[in-house]
């Protein structure tokens, strides 16, 4: 008896084994993401990547101007010259040493002086070594308070004699229109006697 109810019970158990038998195992795992959105943790921020802010105006980006610098004591000129203020024009001389115009306030540019500018160590120097070069300031004009010496520096460059300007403060204007005129002294573009060069060998 027991026997012919083991036999009943065989297709029912198999049947049993072949139906159910997928829903456990290895035969329930599924790699499908769910239908349904998942929930966030409380407090939780999405990170989102910082995109670079993108200049859309047509306006230039403004010129690096260099830091205004001012003598850590006032200026003593010599008798008969006095600390002024001038308006100064740089520009770069690839073939010397000068710097660039100065001329006062109400003066043209036709009478400026084409000067060399005394650097101080620790104190004023020129505008451009705060910029790291040489040419990172052409053609920027600056107020200037100093004045200029009663003697000139030659320059081995050129083989010229140059003016002095002394600062005592230098605060930069921004950029301007090149000036109509050549860089270098007046001396250069003119006729100079040979009893004039510094160079000239004696007979």
């Amino acid at each position: 008896m027991d026997s012919i109810r083991s036999r009943g019970l065989q297709p029912l158990l198999l049947f049993l084994f072949v139906a159910v038998g997928p829903l456990y195992g290895q035969g329930t795992a599924s790699t499908e993401i769910p239908p349904f959105p998942i929930p966030s943790p409380p407090n939780y921020q999405e990170q989102r990547p910082r995109l670079p802010i993108q200049n859309t105006s047509n306006a230039p980006d403004k010129p690096l101007l260099p830091p205004a610098q001012y003598a850590k004591e006032p200026l003593n000129p010599p008798p008969g010259i006095s600390v002024e203020e001038y308006i100064g024009h740089r520009a770069v001389d690839k073939n010397g040493s000068g710097w660039g115009w100065v001329k006062k306030p109400n003066e043209d540019w036709k009478d400026a002086h084409w000067v060399a500018l005394k650097e101080t160590p620790g104190g004023i120097v020129a505008p451009w070594r705060k910029l790291k070069k040489k040419t990172a300031d052409d053609n920027f004009e600056y107020r200037m308070k100093g004045y200029i010496t009663d003697y000139k520096v030659y320059d081995p460059h050129t083989n010229e004699l140059l003016e002095v300007f002394v600062p005592e403060m230098i605060e930069p204007i921004g950029p301007a229109k090149p000036l109509a005129m050549k860089p270098g002294p007046p001396s250069r573009f003119s006729h100079i006697p040979e009893e004039w060069n510094v160079r000239r060998t004696p007979r």
